[in-house]
């Protein structure tokens, strides 16, 4: 029992023996054909949190930094206007005669402006617009088209911002100056004299827009709204008043100064 014993447990120390001697080797050699082994395997998580915090620090920042407000804007807009047929000869048929009623004509002119905006606070505002249309209508359809126009508007608006979007929504009204609207001029006989003269009528609208800081001052936006104008050709005894609708689609870049909001 003896020896059996003693066989037993000197094999088993032989196996213990040369799996700790396994274990060395392995490790040795690991050591030894890695020596940057543990280094090599915390570089990925150093490299991770590295690049975590260069892509946060650098959106972050200039977005922090961006979120100032200042008082004042100022640049240039750009807009297509689709207006409506605006001839009060045309328009009084349409009354008189239901059966024979056809959609006004529709046509596109560009514009061309200057916005100038006061920041009351981050959030509300006030803004103004003077824009030229100066684009005339062909020979076909130019009494209708009104030849070249131009408009002034103001309002209040709102803007909600996160970083550097914002959403934007205003209310404006003011005036639209026709160059050649069409008119009745006057009756001669059974006959009516039609003809062309400069008209001013009132307008009013909504519209809201997308914006974003280009640089700590300069900022680019986008936007559509709806204009109701308010026509009322003269002598009012012979044309009959009416309103049209124009839709606009346009941008505008603008350059912002003075202090910033809360820093004043």
């Amino acid at each position: 029992m003896r020896s059996v014993w003693s066989k037993r447990t000197r094999h088993e120390d032989r196996q213990v023996a040369l799996s700790v001697v396994g274990l060395r080797t392995r490790s040795t050699r690991c050591a030894r054909a890695h020596p940057y082994s543990i280094v090599a395997r915390s570089r990925p998580n150093g490299a991770l949190l590295l690049f975590a915090f260069m892509s946060v620090s650098s959106v972050a920042l200039p977005a922090e930094a961006q979120q100032d407000v200042r008082r004042f804007e100022v640049g240039v807009s750009g807009a297509a206007v689709r207006f409506q047929e605006i001839d009060p000869a045309l328009e009084r048929e349409r009354r008189e005669s239901p059966p024979l009623r056809t959609p006004p004509e529709k046509w596109i002119d560009p514009a061309l402006g200057i916005r100038f905006i006061v920041n009351v606070n981050k959030a509300f505002g006030a803004e103004a617009e003077v824009a030229l249309l100066p684009r005339f209508a062909g020979f076909t359809g130019i009494q209708e088209r009104g030849g070249a126009k131009a408009q002034i508007v103001a309002g209040p608006r709102y803007c909600w911002r996160r970083n550097r979007i914002g959403i934007a929504a205003t209310a404006r009204a003011g005036i639209i100056d026709v160059q050649l609207a069409p008119a009745v001029l006057g009756v001669s006989g059974p006959f009516e004299v039609d003809g062309e003269r400069d008209s001013v009528s009132p307008m009013v609208g909504f519209g809201g827009g997308l914006e974003m800081n280009l640089s700590p001052r300069i900022i680019g936006s986008v936007d559509a709204g709806n204009f109701f104008v308010w026509y009322h050709p003269r002598p009012q005894a012979l044309n009959p008043s009416f309103v049209r609708q124009n839709l606009y689609v346009g941008a505008s870049l603008r350059w912002s100064f003075g202090r910033p909001l809360g820093q004043e």
